[in-house]
């Protein structure tokens, strides 16, 4: 294991990063303390995309810091949201060019990268009557082609967006009990994973 990195542990460090960032922020007020966090949760994006959908709220914490301070003011609101916003952009927004332009091929905007299309439609899956699997997902995503798929990457993004708000539409109890039960796992804290790394490989 002398080689093996776990991404996860590289976004966790940049987020914690951020996040101290943005604490030490709110104790200085200074905007390079701002700026910074904004930066750092930037990269933290490009690590781990899912985050983009999270910054909704450092930016109402923001807003409510300030809020709260200015007495009531929303105008002074303004510049340091936006500030914090442009700054995650000026990280985000180059990446996002490069690899639309690279994988693209006009088929549709990609973000950071396009695994949220695929990670989605697997977590949709549970609706169907055969659950979730993996392999059958692929197949599905690849048009019955085996697991070798046509198309730029940012069609199979849209595709299996579209297919797992198919799913959803299907059954949407299920998923939501699906989620309502990781959401508990998380806030419980379980260290029992169902993936376990035996010899270099992953089972489960």
């Amino acid at each position: 294991f002398s080689y093996f990195m776990l991404s996860e542990t590289l976004f966790l460090s940049i987020f914690l990063a951020a996040n101290l960032l943005l604490l030490r922020w709110a104790s200085t007020r200074h905007w390079r303390d701002l700026l910074l966090a904004g930066v750092t949760f930037g990269f933290a994006a490009l690590t781990r995309a899912i985050i983009l959908t999270w910054l909704p709220l450092p930016a109402l914490w923001i807003a409510w810091q300030i809020w709260r301070d200015q007495r009531h003011r929303w105008q002074a609101m303004i510049k340091p949201v936006l500030g914090f916003t442009l700054s995650v952009c000026v990280i985000v927004l180059p990446w996002t060019a490069i690899a639309t332009n690279r994988w693209s091929n006009g088929d549709g905007l990609i973000l950071v990268d396009t695994t949220g299309g695929y990670n989605f439609a697997l977590g949709a899956q549970i609706a169907t009557p055969d659950g979730r699997n993996g392999t059958r997902l692929a197949e599905i995503l690849c048009g019955g082609n085996g697991l070798v798929c046509q198309g730029s990457q940012a069609a199979r993004q849209n595709q299996a967006y579209a297919q797992g708000f198919e799913w959803l539409g299907e059954n949407p109890q299920r998923f939501i009990s699906k989620t309502a039960l990781e959401l508990l796992d998380i806030l419980q804290v379980r260290f029992d994973s169902a993936e376990h790394l035996t010899d270099g490989y992953v089972d489960g």
